[in-house]
């Protein structure tokens, strides 16, 4: 079965095989948290300053993250892993894995490198295997975005899988496509050489800087399927206030095209105006082994407000996207 039936056939997944009723669903969260020193000075024009303060955002972040008790979270430009994010949620039954970017605009204003980070439940899941991998140019040399490629055990489910999080350029226009093209195609490969060791299924989640229609994507939809293309239901949040009034995920468009979220990052900026974008994803292979079974929506711009993000409620320029997979029982079982 093809990427393309997998994508306008999806019930197909979600309904194939035998399930573990007993299993727990394995929760996995991707969400950009906004990097301290980029949102002081992130030119964002429709917030009050004090919401763009570490102090004010890193509560807001940490109890969403929670509140949503996934087993998985990757994060992307963070810069406060040990010394904020690692001693919190180890205290709630995580550990951590962190890769710092070589160089990054936080320096400029005198703040710490940001980076990748993925945290794991660990009554549920033993990492088995750590990677990082930092992407070229066309000429070979280094560039600043890379990423983690993990391998874990699911303990209760006694499965083998793998999780990529990853950041890719940023800024839009022909250049830095290439460069994302590049990247993506390296990233592709790694995944390949991990699946010739060891064919296990493969979570990759990330902020792509590349929305649905680039070529970005669609080289990763050759090989992935993004969660938001599937007709799977849709979680409700766990307590409602406004930051958890979401609404249900649509269908997959009219023709089977994907119906990724409307937006997963919208801002403001006093020089570029405003930008409202689908840049963020969380793709799973087509093995057919780990399958999405629910996911969490996005809020409405209503939902949000005019000012859009970050704001007192939304503690970064990104919303976080989650998904519940599930284990398929084999034949035997």
């Amino acid at each position: 079965m093809s990427v393309l039936e997998l994508t306008t056939n999806s019930h197909n997944i979600l309904a194939d095989g035998p399930e573990k009723k007993t299993l727990e669903g394995l929760r996995v969260m991707q969400w950009n948290v906004l990097a301290d020193g980029l949102a002081q000075f992130g030119d964002f024009c429709r917030v009050e300053k004090q919401y763009l303060e570490w102090n004010y955002r890193s509560p807001l972040l940490l109890d969403r993250i929670l509140k949503d008790d996934p087993h998985l979270i990757c994060l992307q430009e963070l810069n406060h892993f040990g010394d904020c994010f690692l001693p919190e949620l180890k205290q709630h039954g995580y550990d951590g894995e962190f890769w710092q970017k070589s160089s990054s605009p936080t320096q400029r204003y005198k703040f710490p490198l940001d980076g990748c980070a993925l945290f794991y439940k660990t009554s549920r899941l033993q990492l088995l295997e750590s990677d990082t991998i930092r992407y070229e140019d066309s000429q070979g040399l280094k560039l600043h975005q890379g990423g983690q490629i993990c391998r874990f055990k699911d303990v209760d489910a006694k499965q083998d899988f793998v999780v990529v999080n990853t950041h890719l350029k940023a800024k839009s226009g022909a250049i830095n496509e290439k460069l994302r093209v590049l990247q993506i195609r390296q990233l592709l490969q790694r995944i390949n050489t991990v699946q010739k060791r060891s064919s296990t299924p493969t979570i990759l989640c990330g902020d792509l800087n590349a929305d649905p229609l680039s070529e970005t994507y669609s080289i990763l939809h050759e090989n992935f399927v993004s969660v938001y293309s599937l007709v799977c239901p849709c979680e409700p949040p766990h307590r409602a206030n406004e930051l958890d009034v979401l609404e249900f995920c649509d269908a997959v468009t009219d023709g089977g095209a994907p119906a990724e979220p409307l937006f997963t990052t919208w801002k403001f900026r006093s020089k570029e105006g405003e930008r409202q974008r689908t840049i963020d994803y969380i793709w799973f292979n087509t093995q057919n082994k780990l399958v999405p079974q629910r996911r969490w929506s996005t809020p409405s711009q209503t939902t949000i407000g005019p000012n859009a993000l970050p704001s007192a409620l939304y503690p970064s320029d990104h919303l976080p996207i989650m998904c519940e997979f599930r284990w398929k029982a084999s034949e035997s079982d």
